[in-house]
């Protein structure tokens, strides 16, 4: 693993821990990569910001107002026929975005955790808005050009194109430019202790996100939307071996059952991805498998070694099992779908303060087909950034 990476995050935390003096603290929001810069090794897109909770409604209980911003260059493959909604198995949409993204929050948390100094219930109320612009890939070359969608056989892949209606991909319609908001509406209820040697208990997050047209039709891109989640987590620690205050060695057994279920009549590629079975049962592709419905179960068997050269920097190997079932219609036409899929793997990494776990992965798949690398590849390997529970 490059050092100079890991130097590079390493300061950039640290940077970043000194917000968490009180009343503000910083606030991770996301994090992307584009495949074809340096190999998906360094972060193309960054959101983060500041929370302060210097004001209070309810003694004991912590109020938080979170200020977002987030910004990057990422890529997307859409697998479905710009004009029919038909799923495409190969020669993907593909194309760049330019993404400039902000978030206005309200934490209010409730009660006593039994799992440490925290409040056991949060809901969070949230205005969110983004500004994206669609431009050709670097990867595949120019495939933006006039007169809507069309298939260029040199570079084995569509056009997105401008005067293009929007019929599957709204957010492409005529130039490709899209400004919208959403309201968002989270419930955390947390009996999870959490660090990186050691998880026991557990947390259950449910989350609402809301995007009237009435809202995302200001330029030519358009979206309308509502998508809704669940996960419920359980984890306990098997083995933790300790010199003293420090942690040598752990193994923790963690499993997450994910639910989500999305619709409405203009569904934009930036809440498919999410909410894709492909994007949560490893190995898979984000952006396929899109049906309405889905639920899938992740099984962790987690390894974590001592600190390494100072606290907060660990070794990390994940061993997973994933199953995932989803049905319904797919993205934005009325074609239904049911797919099982199932993977598994191992992940290994270097996780930074628990912020961002730095590795590759590698899943065998059981049930269901890579797009990307098609139906005869069943062991996939991916760069990581961070564990999604």
């Amino acid at each position: 693993m490059n050092k100079r990476i890991i130097t590079i995050l390493v300061v950039l935390a640290l940077g970043l821990s000194l917000l968490s003096a009180a009343p503000f603290r910083f606030v991770f929001g996301d994090l992307g990569q584009h495949a074809e810069i340096i190999g998906g090794f360094l972060p193309s897109y960054f959101m983060g910001g500041v929370g302060y909770s210097g004001l209070s409604f309810h003694e004991g209980d912590k109020t938080e107002l979170q200020l977002l911003l987030g910004a990057g260059y990422n890529q997307r493959k859409l697998w479905q026929d710009p004009y029919s909604g038909e799923v495409l198995s190969y020669n993907p949409i593909v194309y760049d975005v330019i993404d400039a993204d902000w978030a206005l929050r309200l934490a209010q948390g409730f009660g006593d955790s039994p799992a440490g100094d925290k409040d056991f219930l949060t809901i969070t109320l949230g205005y969110e808005g983004q500004y994206e612009k669609a431009v050709d890939s670097i990867a595949t070359g120019k495939l933006r050009s006039n007169g809507g969608f069309c298939y260029v056989e040199s570079l084995k892949g569509y056009g997105v194109g401008e005067g293009y209606s929007g019929t599957i991909h709204p957010e492409l319609s005529g130039d490709g430019q899209f400004l919208g908001t959403q309201i968002s509406l989270s419930f955390r209820l947390d009996g999870m202790s959490d660090t990186i040697h050691e998880n026991d208990g557990y947390l259950v997050k449910a989350a609402v996100k809301w995007g009237p047209k009435a809202l995302n039709s200001t330029l030519n891109g358009y979206a309308d939307y509502l998508a809704l989640s669940t996960d419920f987590i359980n984890a306990i620690t098997l083995f933790s071996l300790d010199e003293g205050d420090d942690a040598l060695f752990s193994v923790v057994l963690i499993d997450r059952l994910n639910l989500s279920y999305v619709l409405g009549d203009a569904i934009p590629a930036f809440i498919e991805g999410p909410n894709s079975l492909g994007r949560k049962v490893r190995g898979f592709n984000t952006y396929t498998y899109n049906t309405a419905f889905s639920v899938v179960n992740n099984l962790d068997l987690r390894f974590a070694g001592p600190f390494i050269g100072l606290e907060g920097l660990a070794p990390r190997v994940n061993l997973f099992f994933d199953l995932g079932y989803g049905c319904g219609s797919i993205k934005n036409v009325e074609i239904e779908e049911s797919n099982l899929l199932s993977s598994a793997g191992i992940q290994a990494t270097a996780t930074i303060f628990d912020f961002i776990d730095l590795g590759y992965q590698l899943a065998y798949l059981i049930k269901g087909n890579n797009y990307v690398h098609g139906p005869e590849s069943r062991l996939i390997g991916s760069v990581t950034f961070f564990l999604d529970f």
